[in-house]
Protein backbone atom coordinates (compact mmCIF):
# COMPACT_ATOMS: atom_id res chain seq x y z
CA UNK A 1 0.00 0.00 0.00
CA UNK A 2 1.13 3.19 -0.62
CA UNK A 3 1.67 6.02 1.90
CA UNK A 4 2.88 9.18 2.40
CA UNK A 5 5.38 10.35 5.83
CA UNK A 6 4.70 13.76 5.67
CA UNK A 7 1.34 16.40 6.50
CA UNK A 8 0.06 18.38 3.57
CA UNK A 9 0.99 21.44 5.34
CA UNK A 10 4.92 19.79 6.00
CA UNK A 11 4.88 19.09 2.33
CA UNK A 12 3.71 22.67 1.00
CA UNK A 13 6.51 24.51 3.51
CA UNK A 14 9.30 22.64 2.05
CA UNK A 15 8.17 22.58 -1.64
CA UNK A 16 7.74 26.83 -1.34
CA UNK A 17 11.41 26.75 0.15
CA UNK A 18 13.25 24.33 -2.26
CA UNK A 19 11.12 24.13 -5.01
CA UNK A 20 11.25 20.52 -5.36
CA UNK A 21 9.56 17.64 -3.53
CA UNK A 22 10.32 13.44 -3.51
CA UNK A 23 6.83 11.78 -2.50
CA UNK A 24 8.54 8.21 -2.12
CA UNK A 25 5.80 5.77 -1.55
CA UNK A 26 2.96 7.46 -3.68
CA UNK A 27 1.54 4.69 -5.78
CA UNK A 28 0.96 1.36 -4.98
CA UNK A 29 2.82 -1.48 -7.00
CA UNK A 30 -0.28 -2.18 -9.12
CA UNK A 31 -0.75 0.95 -10.48
CA UNK A 32 2.90 1.06 -11.38
CA UNK A 33 2.88 -2.08 -13.24
CA UNK A 34 -0.27 -0.70 -14.95
CA UNK A 35 1.07 2.30 -16.36
CA UNK A 36 4.59 0.75 -17.44
CA UNK A 37 2.80 -1.62 -19.78
CA UNK A 38 0.81 1.20 -21.27
CA UNK A 39 3.57 3.12 -21.48
CA UNK A 40 5.72 0.22 -23.20
CA UNK A 41 2.76 -0.49 -25.94
CA UNK A 42 2.48 2.80 -26.79
CA UNK A 43 6.59 3.25 -27.63
CA UNK A 44 6.15 -0.56 -29.15
CA UNK A 45 2.98 1.07 -31.60
CA UNK A 46 4.96 4.09 -32.43
CA UNK A 47 7.61 2.11 -33.42
CA UNK A 48 5.49 -0.18 -35.89
CA UNK A 49 4.22 2.88 -37.57
CA UNK A 50 7.98 4.15 -37.96
CA UNK A 51 7.64 6.78 -36.06
CA UNK A 52 11.06 8.79 -34.52
CA UNK A 53 11.88 8.33 -30.88
CA UNK A 54 10.83 11.86 -30.31
CA UNK A 55 12.16 15.22 -29.64
CA UNK A 56 15.55 15.86 -28.98
CA UNK A 57 16.19 18.15 -25.50
CA UNK A 58 19.51 16.48 -25.15
CA UNK A 59 22.29 14.20 -26.16
CA UNK A 60 20.48 11.07 -25.73
CA UNK A 61 17.33 12.55 -24.41
CA UNK A 62 14.10 12.56 -25.83
CA UNK A 63 10.71 14.18 -25.35
CA UNK A 64 7.32 12.63 -26.45
CA UNK A 65 3.63 12.61 -26.25
CA UNK A 66 1.32 10.38 -24.54
CA UNK A 67 -2.01 8.60 -25.22
CA UNK A 68 -4.20 9.63 -22.41
CA UNK A 69 -5.69 6.04 -22.39
CA UNK A 70 -5.58 4.09 -19.29
CA UNK A 71 -3.46 3.99 -16.49
CA UNK A 72 -1.82 7.32 -17.83
CA UNK A 73 -5.15 9.22 -17.45
CA UNK A 74 -6.64 7.29 -14.21
CA UNK A 75 -6.99 9.75 -11.66
CA UNK A 76 -4.82 7.60 -9.00
CA UNK A 77 -1.81 7.91 -10.73
CA UNK A 78 -2.25 11.95 -12.06
CA UNK A 79 -4.31 13.18 -9.02
CA UNK A 80 -4.21 11.18 -6.34
CA UNK A 81 -5.31 12.92 -3.15
CA UNK A 82 -2.35 14.08 -1.61
CA UNK A 83 -0.64 15.20 -4.43
CA UNK A 84 -4.00 17.17 -5.08
CA UNK A 85 -4.09 18.73 -1.93
CA UNK A 86 -0.86 19.85 -2.35
CA UNK A 87 -1.88 21.64 -6.07
CA UNK A 88 -4.68 23.16 -3.67
CA UNK A 89 -2.74 24.86 -1.74
CA UNK A 90 0.10 25.96 -3.86
CA UNK A 91 -1.72 26.66 -7.37
CA UNK A 92 -5.25 27.44 -5.60
CA UNK A 93 -8.10 25.77 -5.94
CA UNK A 94 -8.90 26.25 -9.86
CA UNK A 95 -5.72 24.66 -11.21
CA UNK A 96 -5.44 22.60 -13.77
CA UNK A 97 -3.61 19.97 -15.40
CA UNK A 98 -1.99 21.92 -18.13
CA UNK A 99 -0.21 19.05 -20.08
CA UNK A 100 1.23 15.27 -20.36
CA UNK A 101 4.60 14.35 -21.86
CA UNK A 102 7.04 11.88 -21.59
CA UNK A 103 11.15 12.16 -21.43
CA UNK A 104 13.24 9.03 -22.20
CA UNK A 105 16.76 8.57 -21.51
CA UNK A 106 18.68 6.62 -23.31
CA UNK A 107 21.17 4.51 -22.26
CA UNK A 108 24.49 6.71 -22.29
CA UNK A 109 22.69 9.94 -22.38
CA UNK A 110 24.65 12.85 -21.38
CA UNK A 111 24.11 15.42 -18.54
CA UNK A 112 21.95 18.07 -19.47
CA UNK A 113 22.13 21.68 -19.80
CA UNK A 114 21.11 23.47 -16.55
CA UNK A 115 18.08 25.29 -17.02
CA UNK A 116 14.54 26.13 -15.74
CA UNK A 117 11.25 24.95 -17.72
CA UNK A 118 10.04 28.70 -18.41
CA UNK A 119 11.52 31.76 -17.69
CA UNK A 120 10.75 33.64 -14.94
CA UNK A 121 7.20 35.75 -16.33
CA UNK A 122 7.21 38.65 -13.98
CA UNK A 123 11.05 38.86 -13.13
CA UNK A 124 12.44 37.44 -9.76
CA UNK A 125 10.81 39.58 -7.40
CA UNK A 126 7.29 39.37 -8.70
CA UNK A 127 7.94 35.63 -9.14
CA UNK A 128 8.54 35.30 -5.71
CA UNK A 129 5.72 37.05 -4.29
CA UNK A 130 3.04 35.45 -6.01
CA UNK A 131 4.36 31.80 -5.72
CA UNK A 132 4.74 28.97 -8.40
CA UNK A 133 2.60 29.63 -11.75
CA UNK A 134 3.44 26.05 -13.06
CA UNK A 135 4.56 22.37 -11.16
CA UNK A 136 5.48 19.64 -12.56
CA UNK A 137 4.50 15.69 -11.40
CA UNK A 138 7.22 13.34 -12.24
CA UNK A 139 6.32 9.71 -12.19
CA UNK A 140 9.11 7.49 -13.22
CA UNK A 141 8.49 4.35 -14.67
CA UNK A 142 11.84 3.13 -12.90
CA UNK A 143 14.01 4.04 -10.51
CA UNK A 144 15.75 7.01 -10.54
CA UNK A 145 19.62 6.49 -9.17
CA UNK A 146 22.89 6.94 -9.39
CA UNK A 147 22.99 4.34 -12.72
CA UNK A 148 19.94 4.85 -14.11
CA UNK A 149 20.55 8.71 -13.41
CA UNK A 150 17.88 11.21 -11.93
CA UNK A 151 17.13 14.80 -12.37
CA UNK A 152 19.73 16.98 -10.54
CA UNK A 153 18.26 20.02 -9.05
CA UNK A 154 19.38 23.10 -7.35
CA UNK A 155 17.02 23.75 -4.16
CA UNK A 156 16.31 27.50 -3.72
CA UNK A 157 16.81 28.27 -7.15
CA UNK A 158 13.31 29.04 -7.95
CA UNK A 159 14.06 32.20 -5.98
CA UNK A 160 17.45 33.15 -6.44
CA UNK A 161 20.34 32.49 -8.51
CA UNK A 162 21.23 28.88 -9.02
CA UNK A 163 25.26 29.65 -8.78
CA UNK A 164 23.68 30.30 -4.89
CA UNK A 165 22.19 26.78 -4.40
CA UNK A 166 23.77 23.17 -3.81
CA UNK A 167 22.77 20.81 -6.18
CA UNK A 168 21.39 17.44 -5.42
CA UNK A 169 20.19 14.24 -7.05
CA UNK A 170 17.09 13.00 -5.84
CA UNK A 171 16.81 9.37 -5.70
CA UNK A 172 13.20 8.24 -6.38
CA UNK A 173 12.31 4.30 -5.67
CA UNK A 174 9.72 3.06 -8.25
CA UNK A 175 6.40 3.77 -6.84
CA UNK A 176 7.38 7.48 -5.52
CA UNK A 177 7.52 10.93 -7.72
CA UNK A 178 9.51 14.12 -7.79
CA UNK A 179 7.48 17.45 -7.61
CA UNK A 180 9.32 20.23 -9.61
CA UNK A 181 8.73 23.68 -9.56
CA UNK A 182 8.68 25.18 -12.87
CA UNK A 183 11.15 28.08 -11.85
CA UNK A 184 13.43 25.38 -10.48
CA UNK A 185 16.77 25.28 -12.40
CA UNK A 186 17.49 21.82 -13.01
CA UNK A 187 19.23 18.85 -15.62
CA UNK A 188 18.90 15.24 -16.39
CA UNK A 189 21.76 13.27 -15.47
CA UNK A 190 23.79 10.98 -17.44
CA UNK A 191 22.17 7.21 -17.97
CA UNK A 192 24.45 4.79 -16.45
CA UNK A 193 22.88 1.63 -17.25
CA UNK A 194 21.86 -0.57 -20.16
CA UNK A 195 17.88 0.15 -20.62
CA UNK A 196 15.70 3.19 -21.24
CA UNK A 197 14.98 5.83 -18.05
CA UNK A 198 10.97 6.82 -18.72
CA UNK A 199 9.99 9.07 -17.13
CA UNK A 200 6.09 10.45 -17.23
CA UNK A 201 5.50 14.73 -16.63
CA UNK A 202 2.32 15.80 -15.62
CA UNK A 203 2.43 19.85 -15.59
CA UNK A 204 -0.19 21.56 -13.22
CA UNK A 205 -0.62 25.10 -13.66
CA UNK A 206 -2.88 28.26 -12.34
CA UNK A 207 -5.24 28.74 -14.99
CA UNK A 208 -4.10 31.39 -16.94
CA UNK A 209 -0.18 29.86 -17.91
CA UNK A 210 0.08 28.57 -21.16
CA UNK A 211 3.41 26.89 -21.74
CA UNK A 212 4.22 27.78 -25.56
CA UNK A 213 8.15 27.01 -24.52
CA UNK A 214 8.16 23.53 -24.74
CA UNK A 215 5.60 21.51 -26.47
CA UNK A 216 5.56 23.24 -29.89
CA UNK A 217 6.72 20.44 -31.50
CA UNK A 218 4.88 17.60 -29.81
CA UNK A 219 1.71 16.28 -31.38
CA UNK A 220 -1.95 17.41 -30.07
CA UNK A 221 -3.10 15.81 -27.04
CA UNK A 222 -6.98 14.15 -27.37
CA UNK A 223 -9.09 14.27 -24.24
CA UNK A 224 -10.85 10.96 -24.32
CA UNK A 225 -15.11 11.35 -24.82
CA UNK A 226 -15.63 9.37 -21.97
CA UNK A 227 -12.87 11.30 -19.34
CA UNK A 228 -14.44 10.94 -16.09
CA UNK A 229 -15.39 13.83 -13.85
CA UNK A 230 -12.04 14.19 -12.23
CA UNK A 231 -10.11 14.21 -15.68
CA UNK A 232 -12.68 16.26 -17.40
CA UNK A 233 -11.97 19.35 -14.88
CA UNK A 234 -8.38 19.25 -14.87
CA UNK A 235 -8.45 19.35 -18.48
CA UNK A 236 -11.17 22.06 -18.47
CA UNK A 237 -9.00 24.29 -20.57
CA UNK A 238 -9.55 22.02 -23.78
CA UNK A 239 -13.25 22.89 -23.76
CA UNK A 240 -12.69 26.44 -22.81
CA UNK A 241 -10.05 27.37 -25.48
CA UNK A 242 -11.81 24.60 -28.23
CA UNK A 243 -8.24 23.28 -28.56
CA UNK A 244 -7.16 20.12 -27.69
CA UNK A 245 -3.16 20.76 -26.44
CA UNK A 246 -1.40 23.59 -24.76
Amino acid sequence: MAEVAVSVEEAVAQFREEGYLILPRLYPDALIARAQADYARQMRQRQERGEGIGYPVGIGRFMLSVQLEGALIDPALFAPPFVAALMENLLGPDHILNSVSSVVAAPAAQLQPLHKDHELIYGPERTAAIGPYAITLVVPLVTLDNISGTTRVHPGSHLRPAAECEPVEPMVPLGGALLVDYRLSHRGTPNLGPRLRPILYYVYSRPWFVDERNFHALPALVLPENATPPVARLFRRAATLGIDTW
